[in-house]
């Protein structure tokens, strides 16, 4: 055999174990993909911009959802690699409370934060003692502006927490949680006014360029380099998953299991939840696209996953207005065909789908009760509530 033989052989066999993995993420990311519309007939488009996650107040009926300028957002917004800091001073991101019957809704003005507040995920723990109020917990991406001797990141990555009486304006901060074990915040889980969950979605940083870089690769491989923090009652943060691809946004599902999202490889985790609140995974939901936060339905017992079926062109938007990113929604039922008897334990129907032009890279979609509706947000464009079939 001839060396040049020889290295055809080799570059057919590289080629051979790449086609795989390598079809499966251009299927994933959608790069062939076309859109068609789908569930967008009496459609309500809100004039609310920039809707990265909501938070069900079942108690009151109201949904409290975490919002930022879209403008700023393709300056600053270190989950997408957006890290020109030098843009972002000004009015703070904000947080809205939302009326999904009549959509309208009341941005909420935070008391004694002294951090400028680039949003992200967020959770709520409705105080069972005290019927009028509300924890707020909150992912702040706050550039670094200030900071001290030795510090080196690019953003202050923190979760703070706010105290919110119903029918007031105001969010009381209560404390602000900046530890090295929250390096890229994702999403938080409430469990009491101190306690919570929360993700990291990358292992790398983009506080050097060396880390940017890494991180790319991260993002490309689909690496397992995510994972999930839990602060105890003792205010300790402890790691209690590991080993996940972009660990994004995360739920409560059914019982006492946890929904928590592996953006890129499409993957909705499914962990239960033990007593000392530890985490064990125990199924997992693959989804044709890469996804975001998902949310729980118990009356219909149904999961809806907001999903990323155009990734570049989720990039394109991230950089630059003259793009819009498609939205897209799936909803997650139990199989209840015969088909469940043949390892089929999931049904995964889409149920809304337009082209970015009114929501634009949907992130965050929750069923209101008692309606066939959903409340639809995305980082780049509008919020709109939608029907279901």
């Amino acid at each position: 055999m001839t060396n040049k033989t020889a290295i055809a052989v080799v570059l057919a066999v590289f080629a051979a174990l790449l086609y795989v993995p390598v079809s499966n993420r251009l299927e994933l990311f959608g790069v062939f993909r076309t859109i068609t519309e789908v569930g967008t007939a009496g459609r309500k488009v809100l004039n609310l911009e920039g809707c990265e996650d909501f938070a069900y107040s079942h108690r009151h009926g109201l949904i409290y959802a975490s919002c930022g300028n879209v403008e700023r957002r393709r300056s600053w917004f270190p989950p997408m690699g957006r890290d020109d800091a030098s843009t972002v001073e000004g009015a703070s991101d904000g947080v809205y409370l939302i009326s999904p019957r009549s959509g309208k809704f009341q941005r909420l003005e935070f008391q004694n934060y002294k951090l400028e507040f680039r949003a992200h995920g967020m959770d709520i723990y409705e105080d069972p003692a005290h019927n009028g109020t509300t924890y707020v917990f909150l992912v702040n991406h706050s550039p670094n502006i200030d900071r001290k001797e030795g510090d080196e990141r690019a953003s202050r990555s923190v979760v703070s927490i706010f105290k919110h009486k119903m029918g007031g304006p105001e969010l009381e901060h209560v404390e602000t949680i900046d530890s090295p074990l929250i390096r890229t915040p994702n999403d938080i889980l409430a469990v009491n006014r101190r306690s919570f969950y929360v993700t990291n979605d990358h292992g790398f940083t983009v506080d050097s360029s060396l880390q940017k870089a890494a991180r790319l690769f991260e993002d490309v491989l689909l690496l397992p380099l995510g994972n999930i923090i839990f602060r105890n009652d003792n205010l300790e943060l402890v790691e209690v998953a590991s080993g996940l691809n972009a660990a994004n946004g995360m739920c409560r599902g059914q019982g006492k299991k946890i929904l928590v999202a592996s953006a890129a490889a499409g993957i909705v985790n499914v962990f239960e939840r033990a007593s000392d609140n530890s985490l064990k995974q125990v199924d997992s939901i693959q989804l044709p696209c890469s996804i975001d936060n998902p949310s729980y339905d118990e009356e219909s017992n149904a999961i809806y996953v907001p999903a990323h079926c155009k990734v570049l062109s989720l990039l394109a938007a991230s950089h630059s207005v003259s793009h819009n990113a498609p939205s897209s929604v799936y909803r997650i039922t139990e199989n209840e065909s015969e088909g469940k008897y043949f390892g089929e334990r999931y049904v995964t129907k889409l149920v809304y789908q337009e082209d970015g032009r009114k929501v634009s890279g949907s992130t965050a979609a929750i069923k209101i009760q008692k309606s066939d509706s959903l409340l639809v947000g995305g980082l780049y464009g509008k919020t709109a509530i939608v029907q279901l079939d």
